[in-house]
């Protein structure tokens, strides 16, 4: 399984992509900006939180993340859909400042998932993340997540349980040491995070 987490915001300018994709070109890696996080990544469920000691000020960012439902290689943006099978919020613990190494970002433990839902129970064109109290809409262009299939598919074959987090939101918490917050798709299941 491969973890693609986009760093990117909301409302960062996606046009040399798209553009790239329309022309059928072969777009630059560094095109955007993909860290691959290891599947230890990932929180189970029941564990709390434990910061890492090599920063402080850590935070919780709301995410939205599609789960990859069959394999694909240069799939097309208007076929991306058929290869998402799951839907969920998640959450990535982050460091203050500009993240330069992937130690940093992709350690154990470090991005919790909501239970998944399937796209289509999702109102269509929005997309709601709460976290703690905060609830964030989102507009379903806004993720760019057919673009962000296409372009992972042309570098990587991308398959059957594979996770993508097409961008960063900004909606954070600060992660203390005691918190208790729900993370969920807004009128889905509740994915507690506790902090210890």
């Amino acid at each position: 399984m491969k973890i693609f987490r986009v760093d990117r915001s909301l409302d960062a300018d996606f046009s040399a992509v798209s553009r790239a994709l329309e022309r059928d070109e072969a777009p630059q890696p560094d095109i955007l900006p993909v860290r691959l996080m290891p599947d230890s990544s990932l929180l189970l469920k029941g564990d709390p939180v434990f910061l890492p000691e090599f920063a402080r000020g850590w935070h919780f960012t709301a995410v939205p993340v599609f789960r990859v439902g069959r394999l694909g290689k240069f799939i097309a943006p208007k076929y991306a859909w058929r290869y998402i099978d799951g839907v969920c919020a998640g959450a990535v613990l982050m460091p203050p400042g500009e993240v330069r190494s992937d130690l940093a970002c992709c350690f154990d433990s470090a991005a919790a998932l909501s239970p998944w839902v399937k796209p289509e129970e999702l109102p269509a064109g929005d997309f709601m993340l709460q976290i703690g109290d905060k609830i964030l809409h989102i507009d379903t262009a806004q993720m760019h997540i057919e673009e962000t299939v296409a372009l992972l598919s042309r570098f990587s074959t991308l398959r059957t349980g594979d996770i993508i987090i097409p961008c960063l939101t900004p909606l954070t918490v600060p992660a203390e040491i005691g918190l208790y917050a729900a993370l969920a798709l807004v009128n889905a299941s509740v994915r507690r995070l506790r902090v210890k």
